[in-house]
């Protein structure tokens, strides 16, 4: 539980509820928390390196407790912020051209 509210409170309003899974005796066995993984907006690059850093955080908020698919939404939302790093950099270079710096 504390595993999957580690997740919840990372997310903040880009994650859902935490969902448990139990075994027949009603014991937690595993659960998830749904993050919304943001979409790479070209018009706002900004705004989508900064969701996609919520949502890498939220993913390695238990820390060494890491599962295999928690790695996989943090190596997800670390390759989308680098695709908005990218979009930044190719603004302030038009930015730049216009300003005839």
């Amino acid at each position: 539980m504390a595993h999957e509210q580690a997740h919840a409170s990372a997310a903040g309003s880009l994650g859902g509820g935490i969902h448990l899974e139990y075994d027949a005796n009603g014991i937690p066995i595993g659960g998830s928390v749904q993050i919304a993984m943001p979409a790479l907006d070209f018009n706002n690059p900004e705004r989508t390196y900064s969701l996609a850093r919520q949502v890498q955080s939220a993913a390695q908020a238990p820390g060494g407790d890491m599962s295999a698919a928690d790695s996989k939404v943090a190596q997800s939302a670390g390759e989308l912020m680098g695709r908005a790093q990218v979009l930044m950099g190719q603004k302030n270079l038009a930015h730049q051209r216009v300003k005839g710096v």
